[in-house]
């Protein structure tokens, strides 16, 4: 049972959308609820279908939030709670849907247009990668997906839609801020072709990221590219979207509390490295093919294809003259054919889709000591995963105000691997020369849904949703440093499973549209790394409920209110801990963002959110006296256009409030009173000059 070597540094942790229409409306007054499309199903969309309380973020209001990266971009929604380490532009954030703490990134399915990012390993996603200039909108979908995603799918999907229609063009922008901050991005698209006979268009971008971060050795160095190419026709559509990603970070560890020994490190110096050796560097690429036949005015054929290559280093600098480098490279394919269509029983419409996904993964870590060391592995890890998974799911229009859903789904999951020492090379000082069995694990898993919408009038609606996911062991989950304690002296982990009931309203009156949500799901065997124990294991029964409203009002023709917040519980149920909260579940959320347009071609915006306490990571027994405390902080943005040329300017000044506060902290084990924080940045400003021609 491996846990990544980025969490002992306290790190808890395309787009083929050709085979779904897109109509989302960009205008300042927001979508009417009758005009929201989700295309985040693998369905042809059915407006106002789908039996979830869907909070759409559409380009008009992504471009109000004062946020430079997703990651900001996603905390503003009631229900998703965003935890930051290093980084200022969204870097090795966590994302987490419907209170699961420390797990939230492999219990939340992130997709881009459709498409899985979540890697087969622990790494959360890279929201840096996903300049917030380039999105289209955001559909998050809280307890749904499943059925038709898979594995992790567990709280909910948020699914990243990029621009679809691509004109000629041409952009250009420029960053520069405190921490010595500067990046940039650069962008062109072409329409070529006629649509009647077949249009074609493309768009490529490049984008690059430099900073010295809040904290010394806090550099962050990130490249990204991005190409899509499109062609459209009468019967077949087809599309080729490729990523690419180059990451360098320096760590700089926590800051310590001991009172103790009246350290602390978190008031006196939060800018300060504890770890000013450790770093991490990140490349990888991803293709993602897909082509679209339709067969008939009612029956349409898909295949989807994927490949991703990721190749990470780390370098920690454990102390008391232990070190570890690791290399690791992860090779996954990809293929999910499925067929679409519609069918008539009687008076009931039925919108109904039957797939297949396919995907196979080679891992393989080493770990030595250092790099002049890496032609000698310590520890060597291999692991093969092969996930296979049928799916049916129809969405049947029983009268003209009701649809009923449902779905199920049956997954395989496959994994071998072998765990070994090299005997010539230096021994770890723990364990030895040591060497694990080669062992082959086979689980499954079944998942299902059953949910129905009733529209009331043309602006209301009640939804209600009941949905048992699963969450298999990732790839590097299933070993520890300790190659003695392999799984093949132990029990391997259990499959995860859970099932989450949903229930609600939306609704739309002149200027303000709301979503309100409430849920609750009950887990077993969830997949958890256990900090005192450095090992992964199953908990005790678990429990998350709670409510959520997101809610936007346009005051006037110049004045725009949203309002997001939500109270959520994570408890386990039965076991040792029976009665206790889940540690990194704040109960409380809340943001609140005014925009003000006095011009056309001015906007300010002004933004405070609020997180509650906590309690600390490794804090399952609630008795370690403190929690990690609530904070709140505003941001104010202002942005300029200049519409003849297209250029435009934007200033923003975030934690206004120059507060030093922490959003991920870990007990220790051994020591009453001693925890470890990483403190967020204090104020900065960022400005941004670019232009889109």
């Amino acid at each position: 049972m491996f846990t990544h070597p980025l969490r002992l540094t306290g790190l808890a942790a395309s787009v083929l959308v050709l085979s779904f229409s897109v109509h989302a409306d960009t205008s300042d007054t927001g979508a009417m609820l009758d005009d929201v499309v989700i295309s985040a199903s693998r369905i042809t969309p059915v407006e106002e279908s789908l039996p979830v309380g869907a909070v759409v973020m559409t380009r008009a209001e992504l471009a109000r939030i004062p946020a430079n990266n997703l990651a900001d971009v996603l905390d503003t929604v009631a229900g998703v709670t965003a935890s930051r380490f290093y980084g200022i532009n969204g870097s090795r954030a966590s994302v987490d849907l419907l209170g699961f703490g420390a797990t939230g990134t492999q219990n939340t399915l992130l997709l881009l247009n459709g498409r899985r990012l979540n890697d087969v390993d622990l790494a959360a996603v890279d929201f840096s990668a996903i300049p917030v200039a380039a999105i289209e909108r955001i559909e998050i979908l809280p307890a749904s997906g499943a059925v038709l995603y898979g594995n992790g799918a567990v709280g909910g999907a948020i699914n990243i839609v990029t621009r679809q229609q691509y004109e000629t063009g041409a952009g250009v922008e420029a960053l520069a801020g405190d921490y010595d901050t500067l990046g940039g991005r650069l962008y062109g698209s072409q329409s070529f072709g006629d649509q009647g006979a077949g249009s074609q268009s493309a768009l490529a971008s490049l984008q690059s990221f430099r900073s010295d971060g809040y904290r010394d050795h806090n550099e962050t160095r990130q490249d990204n590219a991005f190409a899509d190419w499109r062609y459209n026709s009468a019967d077949i559509n087809a599309a080729v979207t490729v990523l690419a990603d180059r990451q360098r970070l320096n760590l700089p560890g926590a800051r310590r509390v001991n009172p103790l020994m009246s350290q602390d490190d978190l008031s006196d110096n939060p800018e300060g490295a504890s770890t000013p050796n450790d770093w991490a560097k990140q490349d990888g690429v991803q293709i993602l093919p897909g082509v679209e036949l339709r067969l008939s005015d009612t029956l349409s054929a898909h295949i989807d294809g994927g490949m991703r290559i990721k190749r990470q280093q780390y370098f920690i600098d454990g102390g008391f003259g232990y070190t570890s480098y690791t290399e690791a490279e992860t090779e996954n394919f990809s293929v999910s054919p499925r067929l679409t269509g519609q069918w008539m029983t009687g008076p009931v419409g039925h919108q109904w889709i039957a797939g297949f996904d396919f995907s196979d993964t080679a891992f393989k870590r080493d770990v030595a000591l250092d790099e002049s060391t890496f032609n000698q592995p310590i520890h060597q890890v291999e692991i093969g995963q092969r996930t296979s998974a049928v799916y049916l799911h129809d969405s049947m229009a029983v009268t003209d105000s009701t649809i009923v859903s449902a779905g199920i789904r049956h997954e395989w999951v496959y994994t071998d691997a072998t765990d070994r020492y090299d005997p010539a090379a230096p021994t770890v000082p723990c364990c030895g020369d040591a060497q694990a069995e080669p062992f082959d694990i086979r689980q499954e898993a079944e998942i299902w849904n059953i949910g129905v919408r009733q529209n009331v009038g043309d602006r209301f609606h009640l939804f209600g949703n009941v949905e048992k996911s699963a969450r298999f062991a990732s790839v590097d989950e299933f070993f520890e440093l300790d190659p003695v304690l392999s799984v093949t002296s132990l029990d391997p982990l259990k499959v995860q499973t859970g099932r989450l009931y949903s229930l609600g309203a939306a609704w739309q009156s002149g200027g303000q549209r709301s979503v309100l949500t409430a849920w609750q799901g009950d887990f077993k065997n969830e997949i958890h790394y256990d900090v005192g124990a450095f090992e992964n294991v199953n908990l005790d029964p678990t429990r998350r409920q709670g409510v959520s409203l997101n809610t936007r009002w346009q005051l006037d023709n110049t004045l725009w209110l949203t309002l997001a917040g939500s109270y959520q519980r994570a408890e386990f149920r039965r076991g040792a801990y029976a009665g206790n909260e889940v540690p990194l579940v704040p109960r409380q959320t809340g943001y609140a963002r005014f925009d003000w347009s006095p011009l056309s071609v001015v906007t300010l915006s002004i933004a405070q959110r609020y997180v509650g306490n906590q309690f600390f990571d490794n804090d399952q027994s609630n008795d370690f006296g403190q929690r990690i405390p609530s904070y709140r902080r505003s941001d104010l943005e202002l942005k300029a256009t200049e519409p003849s040329s297209g250029a435009w300017l934007k200033v923003g000044v975030y934690n206004l409030e120059d507060k030093i506060v922490f959003d991920y902290g870990v007990r220790s084990t051994f020591t009453p009173g001693v925890y470890n924080a990483y403190p967020l940045p204090d104020r900065h400003v960022m400005v941004s000059l670019g232009a889109d021609f």
